[in-house]
């Protein structure tokens, strides 16, 4: 029996767009433009198995199996970890590492992650276009759409934002651009964006500037979004950090508490208390990196260390994804990412070679959010209860990340990411 379980009208999702997703992340783009029906294959067969593993699934009026993105997802990882399937393996951890290689020489180690401090500055372009569906739209329409945040690690900024087929006004602000329309529309809105910049691989600053008093209180807050210290939370910080004194092993501590006790995959969001948020992943030990980013920030903050929650998009040409990590305030080198995407990259810990993998050492990323003070949610758009995020490849070498109303079966938003790297740049 598979230990989880959402409700029946969210298996809504045909099957041909869960292969869509499953073939996206589980094969390099030359491969599965060389034989797209065998990589369709492999994954219809491992639906088949996870389907008599327990994974629910309905018929539709033609007989065509329909899911709920969640539960095919998190269905993946359970059966790769506890009964030996083999595709979270072979199809999703060695694709993913295989990603995080690619900025890096073929001839280069392949069994373990080189150092992101030796990559050399380079320039990006990032081609994004977001496609807002009428239904999920309120009045005032204010739609935003994420821009590059600029810091030590991306610079040298431009952005062109294409025009826009609606009457309203554009506003710009870190990490964003707003458009405020005079009536809400009802058709699609898509706004668009051209960035360029250049991007930096984490290197600790030789200069560390104290965080002002004000800015450590902000950041050791116990309640901010996801982030609620509970009584229980505390004491699980407490019992982590027994007998450790320094602030970059007790950070290690915690992200190793994630490694070693948790399943990381896509979590069903209406599951959670909006009172305490991070205690039902904790005892169903599953998260995904917005989760997991901000359970780590909660266990820095109670422990006296400030954490601030970052998101972005990462920067591999195949695979441009949405994502989110941390960054925690040691005193003597300042911020320091940490993301928890090394529980996939190490198989939930099984390798070690892997589980340090972007812990202070982090590769080229398009951060937009840093919060609590830097956001880009559009505050004209209604979330349904219940969503999912879907992903596949589009116009020939894009990425789409489309958040769905699975009840729906229809997009809330959808971005189209298309990145150009540039040649290594001195420096």
């Amino acid at each position: 029996m598979l230990p989880f379980a959402t409700e029946s009208c969210y298996r809504n999702v045909p099957e041909a767009r869960i292969v869509e997703h499953l073939v996206f992340h589980g094969w390099r783009r030359a491969a599965r433009r060389a034989d797209p029906e065998a990589a369709r294959r492999v994954v219809v067969e491992a639906l088949a198995r996870w389907r008599a593993l327990g994974l629910p699934a309905a018929r539709d009026g033609d007989g065509n199996w329909r899911y709920d993105p969640a539960e095919v997802f998190l269905c993946k990882r359970w059966s790769g970890r506890t009964q030996g399937d083999p595709f979270w393996r072979e199809h999703h951890v060695a694709i993913e590492r295989a990603r995080v290689l690619s900025f890096h020489p073929a001839d280069g180690p392949r069994e373990a992650p080189p150092s992101m401090s030796a990559l050399p500055p380079r320039r990006f372009t990032v081609a994004l276009r977001r496609r807002f569906h009428p239904a999920y739209l309120a009045a005032p329409a204010r739609l935003r759409l994420p821009l590059p945040y600029a810091d030590d690690a991306l610079g040298d900024l431009e952005v062109t934002l294409e025009p826009v087929d609606a009457a309203g006004e554009w506003r710009t602000a870190p990490g964003c651009a707003e458009l405020r329309l005079a009536e809400t529309p009802d058709r699609p809105v898509t706004l668009a964006v051209r960035v360029s910049f250049v991007a930096h691989a984490y290197s600790p600053p030789r200069e560390v500037v104290p965080l002002l008093a004000a800015e450590r209180e902000r950041y050791l807050r116990h309640a901010e979004e996801l982030i609620q210290v509970t009584p229980s939370l505390a004491a699980l910080a407490a019992d982590l950090c027994r007998g450790v004194v320094r602030a970059r092993e007790r950070v290690r501590r915690f992200l190793d508490y994630l490694l070693d006790g948790f399943t990381a995959g896509p979590f069903p969001y209406e599951w959670l208390d909006a009172r305490a948020p991070l205690d039902l992943p904790r005892e169903g030990g599953w998260f995904d990196c917005r989760l997991g980013s901000a359970l780590v920030a909660a266990l820095c903050r109670v422990s006296g260390i400030p954490a601030r929650r970052v998101s972005g998009y990462l920067l591999y040409p195949e695979c441009a994804g949405y994502h989110w990590w941390l960054e925690a305030w040691f005193d003597d080198v300042g911020w320091v990412p940490i993301d928890t995407w090394a529980a996939d990259l190490s198989a939930n810990g099984a390798d070690a070679r892997w589980r340090g993998v972007f812990f202070g050492d982090l590769d080229y990323r398009m951060k937009s959010e840093v919060l609590p003070r830097v956001f880009n949610r559009s505050l004209g758009v209604r979330l349904p209860p219940v969503w999912r995020i879907l992903e596949r490849e589009v116009d020939d070498g894009a990425t789409e990340i489309a958040v769905v109303d699975p009840v729906e079966n229809r997009e809330v938003w959808a971005d189209t990411v298309r990145i150009e790297m540039g040649a290594a740049l001195d420096g």
